[in-house]
């Protein structure tokens, strides 16, 4: 019996996987705390905050400022003492807030294309 050979054709392949971030940790007071992978409803929720940061980037910073941030601050890392971020020093609080905002902005236009151009041979 002779069998049948299937013909092997490159597929596009998009595995969203390879987009999920690595967890992300920041050390203070001797403790590790990870920050949460935001959806995307919550991270539109945030998106009003990080916008006025933005506006306020090089500017000298505000009492509403380092407000705002906390408030930003919080949802990301929900198991963290907000009391803590109160008694943050302004250079720790701006770093840590910094921090957040690059790590749920998601990734690059460029590794998305990374994973878009992707390619798996289907059977």
């Amino acid at each position: 019996m002779v069998k049948k050979m299937k013909k092997e054709r490159p597929v596009h392949f998009l595995n969203l996987d390879d987009l999920a971030p690595d967890p992300h940790i920041f050390e203070y007071g001797g403790k590790e705390y990870k920050l949460k992978v935001l959806t995307t409803r919550e991270f539109l929720k945030l998106r009003k905050t990080l916008d006025t940061m933005k506006d306020i980037g090089g500017k000298e910073l505000t009492t509403e400022a380092f407000e705002a941030s906390i408030e930003f601050i919080k949802p990301v890392i929900p198991d963290f003492p907000v009391e803590e971020l109160d008694n943050m020093s302004t250079a720790q609080l701006t770093v840590l807030f910094q921090f957040c905002a690059e790590v749920i902005t998601g990734p690059s236009l460029e590794e998305v294309k990374k994973v878009r151009g992707t390619k798996k041979e289907g059977s």
